[in-house]
């Protein structure tokens, strides 16, 4: 099945094997002549079955995560880079929550939802991308957003970055930028190639002079989503 999308501004052709793919990419279908093409085949299928730690997906998974790779792959060329977290944005200005699976980071933006209703825009729930427009950073949509599928093909400028982690009462404070470059490495896509890597480190430096960072330690409840938007709202 063949079929273009748009992410971050670029357009990539899909040559894909499941059909079911494309179903997961129609929100970011396009129409405009393709950037880089990408052509996914049986045999590459049953590569990534053998490389990926989980072996109980199903067949269009391993393509879905194979499809996503390559395009990160491509973009970290650009300057733009995938990052594992919770992405969301109220009133044009993003959030990022970042912690490993299973801390409740998504859970965290749930709560959020509920408490500011549609003030709030889910930009990916699980695997955005990040790059410099006009010289700020900004956090992009993606199709790969997650179990509960849940974001949207939009962009915002990235304000916050918040490195999320389960506690028995709730409170927010500062990170340092020299903890914070440390802390966001374990998140964001590593490309193999030394142009890559390069492109990466120099982004992170841009990074560390144009968002805040914080440590958000909280428990699983609306009144951390509450207070956290007030800290971070007032900055």
């Amino acid at each position: 099945m063949i079929f273009s999308i748009s992410v971050a501004g670029f357009c990539f052709e899909i040559h894909s094997v499941n059909k079911e793919i494309y179903h997961r990419c129609k929100g970011y279908l396009s129409k405009v002549k393709p950037d880089y093409t990408i052509r996914i085949t049986k045999q590459d299928i049953e590569d990534e079955k053998k490389t990926i730690e989980k072996k109980n997906l199903a067949e269009w998974e391993y393509e879905y995560i194979l499809c996503c790779r390559k395009i990160a792959n491509i973009l970290c060329h650009k300057g733009i880079f995938l990052i594992h977290c919770s992405a969301l944005s109220v009133d044009g200005s993003a959030s990022i929550f970042v912690a490993q699976s299973g801390t409740g980071k998504s859970t965290h933006s749930r709560f959020w939802r509920e408490y500011l209703g549609d003030k709030v825009v889910m930009i990916n729930d699980d695997k955005p991308f990040i790059g410099m427009e006009n010289d700020r950073i900004w956090v992009y949509g993606s199709p790969w957003n997650g179990k509960h599928n849940l974001g949207c093909n939009g962009s915002a400028q990235l304000k916050n970055v918040c490195f999320l982690e389960r506690s028995l009462d709730n409170r927010i404070e500062p990170l340092e930028k020299t903890k914070a470059y440390d802390m966001l490495l374990q998140y964001i896509y590593r490309p193999r190639d030394e142009k890559g890597l390069r492109n990466l480190l120099q982004f992170l430096g841009y990074m560390m002079n144009d968002v805040r960072f914080y440590r958000l330690m909280c428990k699983a409840e609306i009144e951390a989503a509450e207070m956290a938007y007030e800290v971070l709202s007032k900055h």
